[in-house]
């Protein structure tokens, strides 16, 4: 099975796939337990009591699942080119690298469906992350040239910039 049962049904996950499959099991695994966490953070803020919002935070959710493991495949294949087995291990195994990356994934679907109520930084709130490793991420984003529209380059720029300026 590939990273996540979220499979988008393209090659790039199993570039992913090989890469980890270089290190120890429990790697894959605390990246499936993270993306379980805060999963489950995302959809209890997201619906906040409402029943009927389960369906379209689960959608949501799926949506950006499958961003993360394509963005989080770019940089880790990016990374595995240029840098040593151990800094890539220390990598696959930070959880607030792994948390900011699946964070910003799905803020990158929020914005894309025009979520009024859930802008920046309401995802940092929903997840119970720092601003500090989703800056840091946005910058590893935009600097691996990880396929996303100009639209949302300028989304997380503005991001990045409400959080040195705030």
């Amino acid at each position: 099975a590939v990273v996540s049962t979220q499979s988008t049904g393209d090659h790039a996950q199993h570039d992913l796939e090989v890469i980890l499959r270089k290190f120890d099991p429990s790697i894959r695994d605390n990246i499936l337990q993270i993306e379980e966490r805060l999963t489950t953070k995302f959809i209890k803020a997201y619906c906040n009591g409402e029943e009927n919002a389960t369906d379209f935070a689960q959608q949501r959710v799926d949506h950006g699942t499958r961003l993360f493991y394509r963005i989080f495949e770019f940089i880790i294949k990016s990374e595995a080119s240029r840098c040593s087995d151990i800094a890539l291990k220390n990598m696959l195994s930070n959880v607030d690298f792994i948390s900011a990356t699946f964070a910003m994934s799905l803020e990158i679907v929020l914005n894309s469906y025009g979520s009024s109520d859930r802008k920046f930084p309401w995802i940092l709130t929903a997840l119970d992350l720092h601003s500090f490793y989703v800056g840091r991420v946005i910058e590893t984003i935009i600097m691996h040239d990880t396929g996303l529209s100009r639209t949302i380059i300028k989304h997380l720029n503005t991001i990045e910039e409400t959080m040195l300026n705030p």
